[in-house]
């Protein structure tokens, strides 16, 4: 059966059909344009492809779209009139229910060619009636925007990254630096077209690239390839990290775009603190069983769909789950994931949590290769991760499991804590070294958590 793709809501469909089963497209059908003489194989702003017309009515027209840059199948709203204050109350509506099951998740706003389009997602292509149901247009916008980050000192400031105000992409404004990495500096940013907070992930490999003014140099033309590679891994990171958009307990990419020589991800800004920060300030005093559970159950759900997808997360350890102000737990930072599949070279020596890290990760950074890796490598970081929740301490890592006589883990009561024999016997499946005896299913693991939990009631 051959396949082939959908110029007017693009998904794939068999040559059998004569026209789309989703969207009702075929070759044979005349062009749609709107007033704005926009029409199906037209190119927006360089990135976006229009496919067919989605809902034409009185006040908008929704056209089905495909970003080049996320690689994903989205939706653009323009409105009839020209009105940014309809596109924004129609933003802030996807907003105020974003927590429902099914919300369309608003990406971007920008100007083309004198009017404003809104871009946004939904899971599916949903019935027409089912999406109007969606649309709330309240007079203000219901979410309050964080506008300055306090720091208790002005040397918690780190260096190199870029000033308060700067202005990125002519719409995200700086506020302050969250966080900083070996390959990336991530900023609480204002969005002033759709008027809320995301947080924007700069491409600085400090290693390689230093900043003259706002814009990105590399130290030194030896640096030259390795700066570019790790620009390409970037950009991946934000397609693999779009496939997500509305799974839940993964953190939300909205959007990609170059600036001052490097590349920048808009996503969502969650206001909590990572499982770590809080391990940390708890002075690593360790969870209840019942509080770890809760944490790791509603991550591996979330590599469950992942892992459905055939990525690799890759980096998994207690700094990369957010807890949020709501009691969500939320995986982020998908700069180390790579597809199941990949033979392609790595960064893997960059992302390697030393604790955390399954053995196959280390052979990975040592070939430069991936080997090996699957749903199982995840499954040893959350074993590691399941393991200093209900202890307070790291496990030992892998390399120094494979050099000694013995391999196995320090037994929970070696810390002076605790925990029920099923729970510890778990985790150690889940950190087996030898890949084959590892527990290689995400359902397992859930299933015996959940097995555990009825026990204990």
């Amino acid at each position: 059966m051959e396949v082939k793709a959908c110029m007017g809501c693009f998904v794939e469909w068999d040559r059998e059909r004569d026209e789309c089963p989703v969207c009702g497209w075929s070759p044979q059908k005349p062009l749609e344009e709107d007033k704005n003489g926009w029409h199906q194989g037209k190119i927006i702003a360089k990135r976006f492809l229009l496919g067919n017309c989605y809902l034409k009515k009185k006040d908008f027209v929704i056209w089905r779209t495909y970003d080049s840059l996320l690689d994903i199948r989205c939706y653009m709203i323009t409105s009839v009139g020209g009105s940014l204050t309809q596109l924004l109350q129609i933003a802030w509506g996807f907003s105020q229910q974003r927590d429902k099951k099914g919300c369309p998740v608003v990406l971007s706003m920008f100007p083309v060619e004198q009017v404003y389009v809104l871009v946004f997602s939904m899971k599916e292509d949903m019935d027409k009636k089912d999406f109007l149901s969606w649309i709330m247009l309240p007079k203000e916008n219901p979410k309050q925007v964080i506008q300055k980050l306090e720091y208790l000192n002005e040397k918690q400031k780190p260096e190199h990254v870029l000033s308060e105000d700067t202005l990125l992409d002519e719409r995200y404004r700086v506020i302050g630096c969250i966080g900083v990495g070996g390959f990336g500096i991530t900023y609480l940013c204002e969005d002033l077209l759709l008027q809320r907070n995301v947080a924007v992930k700069e491409y600085f490999p400090s290693e390689w690239a230093e900043r003259e003014a706002d814009a990105l140099e590399v130290k030194n033309s030896r640096y030259l390839n390795a700066f570019l590679y790790g620009k390409k891994s970037f950009l991946k990171e934000a397609k693999i990290t779009a496939k997500f958009i509305h799974a839940q307990n993964i953190v939300t990419i909205y959007d990609v775009f170059s600036a001052n020589d490097t590349v920048y991800l808009v996503m969502e800004y969650l206001q909590g603190d990572s499982v770590g920060r809080r391990m940390k300030k708890r002075q690593y005093e360790p969870y209840s069983e019942r509080k770890a559970v809760e944490i790791i159950l509603s991550v591996m759900k979330a590599l469950c769909t992942i892992h459905e997808n055939y990525v690799v997360h890759g980096d998994i350890s207690p700094g990369n789950l957010i807890c949020t102000k709501e009691g969500t737990v939320v995986l982020i930072d998908f700069g180390a994931a790579k597809y199941m599949t990949d033979k392609q070279p790595v960064l893997q020596a960059a992302f390697l949590k030393k604790n955390y890290a399954a053995p196959e990760q280390y052979r990975t950074a040592k070939e430069g290769i991936p080997k090996d890796e699957g749903a199982w490598t995840d499954i040893y970081a959350m074993g590691a991760t399941f393991y200093y929740l209900l202890t307070g301490h790291v496990p030992t890592d892998a390399l120094t499991r494979l050099s000694s006589k013995k391999t196995e883990l320090i037994p929970p009561k070696k810390h002076g804590v605790k925990i029920r024999k099923g729970y510890f016997q778990l985790i150690c499946r889940m950190m087996e070294l030898d890949k084959n005896l590892r527990i290689k299913n995400d359902r397992v693991v859930i299933d015996t958590l959940e097995k555990l939990c009825c026990k204990e009631k």
